[in-house]
């Protein structure tokens, strides 16, 4: 299938025709050497017991409260923590009881009623007054469970909502936390004292510039969800800071990672396209700098790196923080409005870009 390919300079465009992505045909690059057995449900193309499991195991509906969860201004340890309650896989003498062991105990913090997760959260009298009292901010009674503290806001403004989210999920991990104190610290919990929340730490970032003749190149991957709409997107410069070209392109439904992987490859390709042979590459995830650098990348993209790395005399791979990495990020999300196999190169600095990195400016990192 041929798909059309846009060159832009932000005034004149060209029609080309290139391949579409991730057509069976296209995708793989047949090279030299001996040929192997590939595992087609690995990224690896390795077999292994975890990736068959994965293929044979029971897959259950997505859970509606999901994307209530995992949302952009919720911290990742605090939603990892919301998951397990949600999901009941924290340990309670309720839990243990379903694994065969009989035991009986009250709660450990009001001493009255049993030591599950319902009682624990939405009916122990020391949960009820944190409960009273944080509703009182909120003008908002006190749930009697998760469901409710889901539909408490939604008539609210979206700024009230993340506020909530954030203070009720905050809540609920420290009420589990003090339940753990008290069994095994012998931790005395007080209302008076309040809830502790972890503080947001700030780290100072700086760009630095590559060598004289050395071409860095900011890549990135981006998925409206995981698997979702995805792009990808990457701008090359001169060890100057100039701008060299850019290019996005849309993948159609692809995981971060994939995503992350092919505006990898595809940035080496347009690099060596340009006889660039000397090239750095700068790009955020952790998971594909390690199966770059640590010579376990996926099968399906394999020989189309080979091939890049071949025409060059030099390649090096660097972790840089996506807040000194915006510009790529940027494109990135506009190769994910793309169809699928659409490209739009850019000759110069795309205009919806505006500001480059620079290595006399100071970044923050918040987390």
């Amino acid at each position: 299938m041929k798909v059309s390919e846009l060159i832009t300079n932000d005034e004149c465009q060209i029609p080309l025709e290139m391949n579409a992505y991730f057509n069976e045909d296209d995708l793989l690059y047949i090279g030299n050497g001996v040929d192997r057995r590939i595992w087609e449900t690995s990224l690896t193309g390795d077999f292994s017991v975890a990736n068959a499991v994965q293929d044979i195991r029971k897959k259950f509906p997505k859970c509606s409260w999901a994307k209530k969860i995992w949302r952009s201004c919720i911290h990742p340890n605090l939603a990892c923590n919301m998951w397990k309650i949600v999901r009941g896989v924290v340990a309670t003498e309720d839990s243990v009881r379903k694994k065969g062991f009989s035991i009986v105990s009250k709660c450990y913090i009001c001493c009255n009623g049993q030591d599950t997760l319902t009682h624990l959260l939405w009916e122990c009298s020391f949960s009820k007054k944190i409960w009273h009292w944080l509703g009182g901010i909120f003008k908002i009674l006190n749930p009697s469970n998760f469901d409710e503290v889901l539909n408490s806001v939604q008539s609210k403004s979206p700024a009230v909502n993340e506020i909530w989210y954030i203070a009720v999920y905050t809540l609920m991990v420290e009420i589990w936390l003090t339940r753990n104190k008290k069994l095994y610290e012998d931790v005395t919990p007080n209302t008076e004292n309040g809830i502790k929340s972890k503080t947001t730490r700030i780290k100072e970032i700086h760009l630095s510039l590559p060598e004289h003749n050395q071409i860095p190149i900011c890549r990135d991957g981006a998925a409206k969800g995981n698997p979702g709409v995805a792009g990808f997107g990457f701008i090359g410069r001169n060890s100057d800071s100039e701008c060299v070209g850019a290019m996005a392109g849309g993948l159609g439904i692809a995981t971060n990672f994939v995503a992350e992987m092919m505006a990898l490859v595809m940035a080496g390709e347009w690099a060596v396209s340009k006889s660039f042979l000397n090239v750095l590459f700068s790009l955020y995830s952790h998971a594909v700098l390690n199966a770059f650098t640590g010579n376990i990348i996926p099968w399906m993209i394999l020989n189309r790196w080979k091939k890049v790395i071949s025409h060059m005399r030099r390649v090096s791979i660097r972790h840089v923080y996506r807040e000194a990495n915006f510009s790529a990020d940027k494109i990135a999300k506009k190769g994910a409005t793309l169809s699928r196999g659409e490209i739009v190169r850019y000759e110069n600095k795309p205009s919806f870009i505006g500001r480059l990195e620079d290595e006399n400016i100071r970044y923050f990192r918040f987390y």
